[in-house]
């Protein structure tokens, strides 16, 4: 799927390395926002907030895949928008961040098959929770989680065969 993306980047721009590169930076730029505003909403302060960020920054790995065309890093954009959408959805009560944890958990499946259960399991966790506190048997939540887990298993069954 990766590659079908990047043969359409490349399509409609120029067949570059600068431009997938360019677009892998804004991926990891994309997904150090979402880190950052996920430690904002646990309410960490401000000191430790750049301490987090910085060793995000400077981590190895991110070093080397941020320039780099890989899907790494568009891995790990999802992953943080997973974990955004989950702490607005549980702290914020916001549902609008459904459709978010929806786009994140299919856009890690088809990244990588490996990372199907972290989504599955991240949507899952996030609805007992919000179940949970809300103290309802039915909610609009349990629909719209089994309309993102049946897309997943659906997208399993057809693409990854």
């Amino acid at each position: 799927m990766y590659s079908k993306f990047l043969g359409l980047i490349y399509s409609l721009t120029l067949d570059s390395i600068f431009i997938g590169s360019f677009l892998s930076c804004l991926a990891w730029l994309g997904s150090a926002i979402a880190l950052n505003k996920s430690i904002q909403l646990l309410g960490i302060q401000k000191k430790y907030r750049d301490r987090a960020l910085l060793l995000y920054a400077i981590i190895p790995s991110s070093i080397l895949f941020t320039s780099v065309t890989l899907r790494e890093v568009y891995q790990l954009l999802f992953v943080n928008l997973l974990i955004y959408s989950s702490l607005m959805i549980l702290i914020k009560k916001n549902r609008k961040f459904w459709f978010l944890l929806l786009l994140s958990s299919v856009g890690m499946a088809l990244l990588h098959f490996g990372l199907v259960l972290y989504g599955i399991l991240g949507a899952i966790l996030t609805f007992y929770f919000t179940s949970v506190s809300g103290n309802r048997a039915f909610s609009l939540e349990l629909v719209i989680f089994y309309m993102p887990a049946g897309l997943l298993v659906l997208i399993q069954m057809f693409y990854f065969q």
